[in-house]
């Protein structure tokens, strides 16, 4: 049986921003591991945005150990001996509720991911508790994704609630609908929906959501001006790679012969009709599509 979040059977990020807020409701701090650019970003903005909590994002491959116990002062205690305390550093909030975002916690050392378990099991940093209503969230890429993920700590992988997460083709499709991504991008995708997520990263640049979103914001750019006819295919390979790029930009020329549905439905007999046969059967499945009522 496959179960929600496994391997077999990945959640997609509304899926995953739903795991977060459950988990959290129990006072655990959730672990969304997947491959570079799927979103798990993205959900945590959304339940914070959806909760009313601002996200403080911390890249864990970035800090130290002391970044968390903090530096050591010295002060007289009571009866005039000289003691050290921890600082705790200003990066951390105490003094309103928030979402804390400990990313890239595989790629941390093993240093720092020890300094982190404070946070993960007590939701303190320093041993000051964080404001109340504050929730504990992490994630990491996977081993495969060539991303530097080490091996989580036993104890840490204890007292973390652990999902996997990816993306399909249509919840992406919905998502790049709603948030302005550009129509070339989403025909392509719906298209091709193997093009979405690379299954190999070796290459300089792969295709995943986020860098098809960088490629729609650079022919967005294009159409207003801002990025020449000349370097457009430079952008698009450096985002999703030569290959990607030049079946996407080859595509996007033959987009350009093809009729909207808007033209066939309004002026018919000014509509374009594409020369080669693939572009007619699509165009074919458009419109039969649209009768079904089942949006593209």
């Amino acid at each position: 049986m496959s179960i929600l979040g496994s391997e077999t059977m990945p959640m997609d990020p509304n899926e995953a921003a739903c795991f977060v807020e459950q988990v959290t409701n129990i006072n655990r701090t959730p672990f969304l591991v997947g491959p570079p650019g799927v979103g798990k970003t993205d959900c945590i903005h959304q339940l914070g945005k959806k909760l009313g909590l601002p996200v403080f994002t911390r890249l864990l491959s970035q800090y130290e150990p002391s970044d968390f116990v903090g530096l050591p002062h010295i002060y007289d205690d009571s009866k005039g001996r000289k003691r050290t305390k921890f600082a705790v550093p200003e990066a951390f909030d105490f003094d309103r509720p928030h979402i804390l975002f400990l990313d890239e916690f595989a790629q941390a050392d093993v240093a720092v991911q020890r300094a982190a378990s404070e946070i993960v099991l007590q939701h303190t940093v320093g041993g000051i508790p964080l404001a109340p209503g504050s929730r504990v969230v992490a994630a990491s890429n996977r081993r495969k994704d060539r991303a530097g993920v080490t091996d989580i700590l036993g104890h840490n992988k204890s007292r973390l609630v652990t999902a996997q997460v990816s993306v399909n083709r249509d919840q992406w499709l919905a998502w790049g609908g709603a948030n302005g991504v550009d129509l070339s991008v989403l025909a392509y995708i719906s298209h091709r929906g193997e093009s979405l997520l690379a299954k190999d990263t070796k290459g300089d640049s792969y295709p995943c959501p986020r860098t098809w979103v960088a490629v729609s914001d650079a022919i967005i750019a294009h159409i207003a001006g801002a990025v020449t006819e000349r370097m457009l295919p430079a952008i698009v390979a450096g985002c999703v790679g030569s290959v990607e790029g030049g079946a996407f930009l080859q595509f996007r020329e033959t987009l350009e012969e093809r009729p909207t549905m808007k033209e066939i439905v309004e002026t018919p007999a000014a509509a374009k009709i594409p020369k080669k046969h693939p572009d007619q059967t699509q165009v074919a499945a458009m419109v039969l599509s649209n009768l079904e009522g089942v949006s593209m």
